[in-house]
């Protein structure tokens, strides 16, 4: 077994020997287990305990074990908690706990494999300990209470002597104050004031003498302090009892002589008795002593400087308690918190004559020089902050008490420079400071110039010099490159401050342009007073020029020659020296963008006057120039000089036209045409195929603008056209010309396009009515057809050739108005049209192209609906010939989807052809178009059967849906008028061609349409006819019926059970029973000897006629019995002709009928549903009902 005293010391090398003589499978990993856990801080019995688990040979108690342990830690902490314990003790236990919990929980964590053979003996096996039944948590024991302090017996028997010493001398004290105040008057004040310095020698001398005795030396300092403690009150008594104020002293001459004497007393005593309470009694005595003494002196208003030394004394005996050898460190250690209180005293007395000059600001100066001292003989970190902010107090104060004036601020700016020295050197607290005085400065500065309402001449140059010269002070003694910008940036204003009181003005600009390039010389060096911004401040004085000028500007109130441009040259070379030596690409930029400036401005002070436009457009081509002779830098980013050069001469240009409020000739064509020689001038040298773009562009818009000045007048849209076909052919045979026109080529694509738009769209624009006119824009158009012509055939893209048809038919019409040929040779002209683009559709490869071309034809065959040419029958021949050109189309390409484009076209040459063929109504509404499109339905219809019947179903739908629509409009048109003849005529019609395309289609839902429709003509004719009301249901009824015979007709072509036939079935005797239903409904029928009671009986007689043969056709027996009930019926028509009274003559048939069924129906064999004895039942309980019900009424 490891040795358990050795605490955490156990070796891994033991406990494997000792897991080795437990015989445990894998003695080392057991071992190493059981040292892992000791580690943490277990218990032996626990380690072991573990081991056997994981191993998976422990034993009910080695679980008890683990399970105490747990418990036990638990406790602990718990109790650690409670305690407030650190936290590295927390967990140093919870990862004890976690460690013993793991052991429990995850059992057998050891590989199954058997271990070699054990190195020692089994007969030295540690013996199991003795088994425990049953092991309950222990509760550690607390740990022992603090003992508790002295109780108030024990205390005051143990000093009672020092209690009682100490309330007697305040006692005392409080009687001999009160004697003071009201001591008996009737005695001299020589015995009174005798009588307190009796009592104060008293003590003194007990005190002296119980000093002597060790057994009574604490009462001894009890009466020592009683006495002087009332030496201040002897005093105070020697000047009250005495009457010395009446013998000449004064109350500041007594308290200079009470307070020294009282100074030098408790001095004295606390050298003898080396006790600090005296030490701090003589610091206050001698405060007393000096206030004394400063009022004795009467200095009245500088009574507050002259308390300045006070601190500085009490300083000396903080910092320096050697120059009093023996004795001064008594005073030291207190001396530290009357530095600040002498401070307060000598600022409490000053402030109270502010208004007097000079008072407070040597007072805040001392106190400042006195504090920085303190600081510097080692005092408080707080001296460090009162002495720099006293200072900087005091030294404001002093500008002013000087009266300085607008030079107040400027006095300031060397108090800051010392401040900035002296955090560098030797106080780091001063940091604040040297921002603050600067602040402050300014803030007099803006003070003074609020005050004067005007710009300081000298004196805010010379304060921003000195803020410039703080702060490079600050960046050279090892300041932070946030020193070095702000001291160069104080250092060029003050450089323009100079320039703006040297009168320089309108030239300040352009000399305070010179410290760009001083700034960009300072940037090539790499001195330590230099920051990395220094390059920022190139830039900033760049723009500080050009606000200068602005100003001189604004200030002049125009326009002042050469002044712009000399800074903006200035300017230009400080920037192009910074490129030169700094190698800096925006300065380049810069450079030619101030150069660019200059030359702007140049021109205007040269007077060039409108053609400032070319000149700008020259400047582009100098700076192609240069980017060609250039370095790498040049190159960077030249082509946006470009750019910004020519944008400057366009609106130049653009400003001097509208400045004009007219066309100025040829200005803007050398602008764009100077612009297009320097761009293509760029291309020449290798620029970027913006300039291409550019170039065309130029050159297009140059060559408009030369129109423009030839007097072009309406053919200018022309020579845009004409452009058109020039940018084409430099699309594709420009390569011919070498580098230069590759270039040009592969921008040349979107200028064809923008030629040709704009060339249309101008032309549509100035377009007006005129012949000459609408030839022009003909003229354009016709030339964009060839430019997309020509584009197509050197391109080989097909679309192009859409345009150009496009473009060659609006000028086909275009003419066709100008020649005065109207709406007859647009007819003409676009069936023509239509027809070639039919030709033309299938002759091209991409997928959509012949979509596109159909629908152009479709367009223009379209059109040709919506115009009207005369004659009409010439207007119906164009049409039918625009029909015939679509179905020929659909035809070849085989698209029966046309064919509803050529149905429109027949359905509107249809009209034209009725328009003129027929005489014109003299009065035509729609209801006349209704009957001369009446037949056309039929017509379209046949034609869709022919087409289903050859080519199938998709070349009749298209027919067939505008045969419908047309139909639905003549069927609607009529009733409008109340044209129902013409309404009915028309359902039959259309009924008979829709039941003939459902026979064909076999489309059962189709022939029950057109039955209704011939139903709803049926009935409609009647009405027109004016006939009886009871023909109707005759009519109806006869209809239905001829619907069912219509059923043995159909067989040899439909099966019996088809839907088909049994469509017809249903059809017929819904028809007919719903007519014998609604008969009773109509009015006068239930009269007697009407006509209509007749035809209601007639209704039920074909109905139950229906039903028998139904009965007989399909093979349903139970058809025989509602025949009978529904021929039955007939006794109610009957009845109600003769005009019968007693119901019985109404209900005779039907209950005699019910009861007869009821009875035979038990007995018929084929019926088998319903149920055939309830039926029975129930019909001869219903004939019964209505026999004997109606005889009882």
């Amino acid at each position: 077994m490891p040795d358990v005293e050795d605490g955490y010391a156990n070796t891994q090398a033991e406990w494997r020997r000792w897991a080795s003589g437990t015989g445990v499978p894998n003695p080392d990993a057991a071992g190493d287990l059981a040292w892992e856990l000791r580690l943490t801080g277990a218990t032996v019995g626990a380690a072991m305990a573990a081991a056997r688990t994981a191993a998976g040979s422990a034993s009910a108690q080695d679980r008890l074990s683990l399970r105490a342990e747990i418990i036990w830690i638990d406790s602990v902490v718990k109790d650690l908690i409670r305690e407030g314990a650190p936290d590295w003790v927390l967990a140093r236990y919870r990862a004890r706990l976690q460690a013993v919990t793991a052991a429990l929980e995850t059992p057998r964590r050891l590989p199954a494999q058997q271990p070699a053979p054990p190195r020692i003996p089994p007969t030295r096996t540690v013996p199991a300990p003795p088994p425990v039944t049953e092991i309950r948590p222990v509760t550690p024991p607390r740990a022992p209470r603090p003992p508790l302090g002295p109780s108030l017996q024990a205390f005051v028997s143990e000093h009672s002597i020092l209690i009682l010493s100490y309330t007697g001398a305040f006692l005392l004290f409080i009687a001999t104050l009160l004697y003071e105040l009201y001591g008996i008057e009737q005695l001299s004040g020589g015995l009174r004031f005798a009588g307190v310095l009796v009592l104060d020698l008293i003590f003194a001398a007990a005190g002296w003498a119980c000093l002597r005795s060790r057994r009574l030396r604490i009462v001894g300092h009890s009466y020592v302090a009683i006495a002087a403690l009332l030496v201040p009150l002897v005093s105070v008594a020697a000047y009250v009892f005495l009457g010395l104020a009446g013998r000449g002293v004064s109350q500041d001459l007594a308290l200079a002589l009470s307070g020294a004497a009282c100074a030098i007393l408790y001095a004295a005593l606390a050298l003898r008795l080396r006790l600090h309470p005296y030490a701090v009694l003589a610091l206050l005595a001698l405060g007393a002593a000096a206030v004394g003494a400063v009022d004795l002196a009467g200095l009245g208003a500088w009574r507050g400087p002259a308390l300045v030394p006070l601190a500085f004394i009490y300083l000396l005996l903080d910092r320096r308690p050697g120059l009093l050898p023996g004795w001064g460190d008594l005073f030291s250690r207190y001396a530290r918190w009357f530095v600040p209180a002498a401070a307060l005293l000598a600022l409490g007395v000053a402030l109270p004559y502010a208004k007097t000059p000079w008072v407070v600001t040597v007072t805040l100066l001392s106190l400042g020089l006195t504090w920085l001292l303190h600081r510097a003989l080692g005092g408080p970190i707080e001296s460090a902050y009162l002495g720099p902010a006293a200072l900087l107090v005091g030294w404001t104060l002093a500008g002013y008490d000087a009266s300085f004036g607008r030079w107040w601020a400027v006095s300031l700016t060397p108090l800051a420079a010392a401040y900035a020295f002296a955090w560098r050197r030797w106080l780091p607290e001063a940091k604040p400071f040297q921002h603050l005085a600067i602040v402050i400065a300014a803030i007099v500065m803006s003070g003074e110039m609020s005050a004067f309402r005007e710009w300081l001449p000298w004196a805010t140059p010379v304060f921003l010099l000195g803020v410039g010269a703080v702060y490079l002070l600050d960046r050279r003694l090892g300041g932070d490159e946030l020193a070095a910008d702000l001291g160069f940036g104080a250092v060029a204003l003050a450089f323009a401050g100079f320039v703006s009181d040297l009168s320089l003005a309108p030239w300040r600009g352009a000399v305070t342009g010179l410290l760009v390039a001083g700034f960009a010389l300072l940037a090539s060096r790499r001195w330590r007073l230099l920051s990395s911004h220094v390059h920022d401040f190139v830039h900033g004085t760049a723009g500080l020029a050009v606000v200068l000028t602005a100003a001189d500007l604004a200030q002049a109130s125009g326009w002042v020659p050469w002044a712009v441009a000399a800074a903006a040259g200035v300017v230009a070379v400080g920037y192009a020296l910074d490129a030169r030596v700094n190698r800096r690409v925006e300065s380049t930029t810069l450079a030619f963008l101030a150069f660019g400036a200059a030359w702007a401005a140049g021109l205007s002070d040269l007077h060039v006057g409108v053609w400032r436009g070319p000149a700008m457009a020259l400047l582009a081509a100098l700076y192609v120039f240069a980017r060609r002779v250039g370095g790498p830098l040049v190159r960077r980013h030249a082509g946006y000089r470009v750019h910004v050069a020519a944008v400057a001469a366009v609106l130049f240009t653009a400003y001097h036209l509208g400045n004009a409020g007219a066309w100025l000739p040829w200005v803007a064509t050398a602008t764009l045409a100077g612009l297009a020689g320097a761009y293509l001038l760029d291309v020449a040298f290798g620029g970027k195929q913006v300039s291409a773009y550019a170039a065309l562009t130029a050159a297009g818009l140059a060559l408009i603008s030369l129109g423009h000045d030839a007097g072009l007048g309406r053919w200018e849209p022309l020579a845009l056209a004409a452009l058109a076909v020039a940018y084409v052919a430099i699309r594709f045979r420009a390569r011919r010309l070498g580098p230069i026109g590759a270039e040009l080529a592969r921008a040349g694509e979107v200028f064809i396009h923008l030629a040709a738009g704009a060339a249309v769209f101008v032309a549509l624009a100035q377009a007006s009515p005129a012949p000459l006119d609408l030839h022009a824009v003909a003229a354009v158009l016709a030339t964009v057809a060839a430019a997309y012509a020509l584009y197509g055939w050197l391109s080989g893209r097909e679309p192009a050739y859409l345009g150009a048809a496009a473009a060659f038919s609006s000028a086909v019409l275009f003419e066709n108005f100008a020649l005065s040929w109207g709406e007859t040779g647009a007819v003409l002209e676009l069936v023509a049209l239509g027809g070639g683009y039919a030709l033309l559709s299938g002759r091209f490869r991409l997928a959509w192209l012949p979509l596109a071309w159909r629908v152009g034809m479709a367009v223009q065959l379209g059109a040709c609906a919506a115009l009207q040419a005369q004659p009409e029958l010439l207007q119906a021949v164009a049409l039918a010939a625009a029909a015939a050109i679509v179905s020929s189309l659909s035809h070849r390409s085989r698209q029966p989807e046309w064919l509803a484009l050529a149905a429109g076209l027949v359905v509107v040459a249809w009209y034209w052809l009725g328009t003129a063929l027929l005489p014109p109504p003299p009065n035509p509404t729609t209801d006349d178009l209704a009957l001369l499109m009446s037949p056309l339905p039929v017509l379209l219809g046949a034609v869709g059967l022919g087409l289903r019947t050859l080519a199938g179903r998709r070349w009749a739908l298209p027919v067939q849906a505008v045969a419908a629509l047309l139909a639905l409009a003549v069927i609607i048109f009529p009733l409008a008028f109340n044209d129902y003849r013409l309404e009915g005529a028309a359902l039959l019609a259309y009924a008979a061609v829709v039941y003939a395309s459902a026979a064909v289609e076999r489309l059962w839902p189709g022939a029950v349409v057109a039955l209704g429709l011939a139903a709803a003509g049926l009935t409609s004719l009647l009405y027109a006819a004016h006939a009886a009301g009871a023909a109707y249901p005759v009519v109806l009824v006869l209809f239905a019926a001829g619907v069912y015979t219509l059923q043995p007709a159909w067989q040899a072509r439909f099966q019996k059970n088809s839907d088909w036939i049994q469509a017809h079935r249903f059809l017929a005797l819904a028809g007919a029973a719903l007519t014998a239903a609604a008969s009773p409904t109509v009015a006068g029928f239930l009269t007697s000897h009407n006509p209509g009671a007749v035809s209601g009986a007639f209704t039920l007689l074909v109905l139950a006629g229906l039903l028998f043969a139904d009965s007989r056709l399909h093979g349903q027996p139970i058809l025989d019995y509602a025949g009978i009930l529904a021929g039955s019926l007939t006794g109610l028509w009957v009845a109600s002709y003769l005009g019968a009274v007693n119901v019985q003559w109404y209900v005779a048939v039907p209950g005699a009928c019910l009861v007869a069924v009821g009875l035979r129906l038990p007995f018929d064999r084929r019926v088998t549903y319903p149920d055939p004895p309830v039926t029975a039942q129930l019909l001869v309980g219903a004939g019964v009902a209505l026999l004997f019900g109606t005889s009882a009424v």
